[in-house]
């Protein structure tokens, strides 16, 4: 869209030889001088269908042509048609291929129109419009996407003056009945950030939490499902308008990708500083082979995955937490003991109980001051609550130091309710400074890190009782946790890891005597050492070993422990690497199945053998 004289212009972009647009050529000149709304998808045979916001602030609908011309009698198509409607605040477009048929999703709040979709033929002519939902809340961002039944989901984003209480809601249009399924809230603290899409019977969409540090991305489906999350605490945002990006839609292998908007956080005393947004391309694989590794440590298994879940002998939920509190408020409340005149810091972290007995705390707050005054001598907390999770039970503990002092100690608990914005806690100083002696020590006094979750994980590891993660985003990225104490849960922090600088890409992880050896494709490394204390200190960790330049390790479903050293299969067949780190070829007696994939590698101690299960069905016996 030209803004400086309104006309929507087009230029084509030959796939065979991505360098270079062509001319641009005018497909309307009647668009709207101020609140401009566009949108495009495909139709059929490279061809497209776009509905813009017009100067008369309609919605007008038409063609595009493969040679990107707009549609006319005099090319095939029928020529751009009106709605009566004023898209106000956003504006989609979607092409049913399934059932045939176009559908326009517009929202206007000013006169409580709310969100509005029109269903047309492929001859553009209207069928009906149905009111998804009528509300003065505006709706940024809007798209629609089938389902498995055949039906149309809109899935729309609902305003909210903080960026991370922004909600998405859903509406399902039934296509035989010709009727609206009424709306619901598919995932609070987030707003739209991609188009829907569809795959193996479900549809999905990127949401994106906005926050001041914790900027995520999470793919969800239409349950509001969270199955990924992407550039945790580095994404760029939420859109600065109604189009959303378009997911490549390559249903047919699993694959897709789609940009993103990310930063870089710079090191600053807060942790709050970021370079400028770029772009990404993230992808998102349906099918790889390396998902859902699972492994155990202390009480819970780890699955990898779109993030890591944990096992706790009842439930499979997110390890740890998605987000941290962020943004808690204090504010001076009447009556109360605490000390006139005092300065007191409070921080909150988020709680969970497993099934197991553990307990899961997240990265503290950051600390916020409430200054009593007068007979004003309590501090009442705003909490921001943690509407994305899928654990039951979540509690926000509040700790507060002494009058003027540095450590903070425990002084309530609230119950997190996943349904509001936000919980309260008020602190009347019923717990003197002398008496806060006596209560809970804040996880991270004396400088203890953050617990923070990894992100999307494809490969898991334990050495020296810490567990490893492999970042999917940047497979060269180890993270990993603290050492794991009796009775509680692993904990990794952001800040415990280690870049393989000189690696392609991390494939497998696994201890054997006093090293963590690291596999990729061609070449195998290890480590040694203790790692850091709780507090990120005396970190003993070597630098990565180079082992070998030639050999690698191909699928981590390979690889296991024997007395003899590690088995693994390679590009060039299954090698060992023995307990001196030399690799020698052992594979030449099922030298044939190189080509096969191994789903699986089991130690059968009573005949001494190990045995490879593959993909195909042959099991492989060393």
């Amino acid at each position: 869209m030209e803004t400086s004289d309104n006309d929507i212009d087009i230029k084509l972009l030959d796939q065979s030889d991505p360098t270079t647009f062509g001319s641009a050529s005018q497909l309307a000149s009647n668009s709207a001088t101020s609140g401009q709304q566009l949108d495009a998808a495909v139709y059929q045979d490279n061809a497209g269908i776009f509905a813009y916001r017009n100067s008369s602030s309609q919605v007008q609908i038409g063609y595009i042509t493969q040679t990107g011309a707009i549609g006319s009698s005099a090319n095939g198509f029928v020529a751009p048609t009106t709605i009566a409607n004023d898209p106000e605040d956003s504006l989609t477009v979607y092409r049913d291929s399934v059932n045939g048929g176009v559908y326009a999703g517009y929202s206007k709040n000013s006169d409580s129109s709310g969100l509005k979709v029109t269903r047309l033929r492929e001859d553009l002519t209207a069928v009906a419009t149905y009111t998804v939902e009528a509300t003065a809340t505006a709706i940024p961002r809007v798209t629609m996407q089938r389902d498995s039944e055949g039906d149309v989901v809109i899935i729309y984003e609902h305003y909210a003056t903080n960026d991370y209480d922004h909600l998405v809601k859903t509406a399902t249009y039934d296509v035989s009945a010709s009727s609206m399924g009424s709306a619901s809230i598919l995932k609070r603290s987030v707003g739209l950030a991609s188009k829907g899409f569809y795959y193996n019977s479900k549809t999905y969409a990127v949401a994106i939490h906005a926050s001041g540090l914790q900027n995520t991305y999470f793919l969800m489906d239409s349950t509001g499902l969270v199955v990924a999350k992407l550039q945790s605490s580095i994404a760029g945002g939420l859109p600065g308008d109604s189009t959303l990006t378009t997911v490549t839609d390559d249903a047919s292998t699993g694959v897709f990708k789609l940009p993103v908007q990310v930063k870089t956080r710079l090191v600053s005393r807060d942790d709050d500083l970021y370079s400028l947004k770029g772009l990404s391309l993230s992808t998102v694989d349906f099918t790889q082979s390396s998902s859902f590794q699972g492994l155990e440590l202390g009480e819970n298994l780890h699955i990898a995955g779109g993030f890591v879940s944990a096992y706790d002998s009842q439930n499979v939920e997110e390890y740890g937490f998605h987000l941290y509190p962020e943004n808690v408020s204090a504010a001076l409340a009447s009556g109360g003991s605490l000390t006139s005149g005092g300065s007191y810091q409070f921080r909150v972290i988020y709680v969970h109980t497993d099934a197991r007995g553990q307990i899961h705390r997240s990265a503290p707050s950051v600390a916020v001051t409430g200054s009593p005054t007068g007979s004003n001598l309590s501090v009442t907390l705003t909490i921001p609550t943690l509407r994305i999770t899928e654990h039951t039970s979540v509690n926000c503990e509040v700790y507060r130091t002494q009058n003027n002092g540095t450590l903070y100690f425990k002084v309530g608990t609230v119950a997190n309710d996943t349904a509001a914005d936000s919980v309260t806690l008020t602190d009347d100083g019923s717990i003197n400074d002398t008496q806060l002696l006596g209560k809970e020590l804040l996880y991270t006094n004396g400088g203890i890190v953050d617990n923070i979750p990894p992100p999307a994980t494809s490969v898991l590891g334990n050495f020296n009782n810490r567990m490893f993660a492999v970042s999917s985003e940047n497979p060269k990225l180890l993270y990993y946790s603290k050492k794991r104490q009796a009775k509680s849960p692993v904990e990794f922090s952001d800040v415990f890891s280690i870049v393989m600088n000189k690696a392609e890409r991390v494939t497998a992880l696994i201890e054997m005597d006093e090293k963590l050896v690291i596999f990729e494709p061609q070449r195998i490394f290890y480590i040694t050492g203790d790692g850091p204390t709780p507090a990120g200190l005396q970190n003993n960790f070597s630098e990565p070993q180079l082992v070998t330049s030639d050999v690698g390790c191909t699928t981590r479903d390979s690889v296991i422990l024997t007395p003899l050293g590690i088995m693994f299969m390679s590009q060039k067949g299954i090698y060992l690497l023995d307990r001196k780190m030399e690799t020698a070829y052992i594979g030449a007696g099922v030298e044939s199945y190189n080509s096969e994939t191994i789903t699986s590698a089991v130690m059968v101690a009573d005949n001494s053998q190990v045995r490879f299960t593959t993909q195909s069905g042959p099991c492989l016996g060393l």
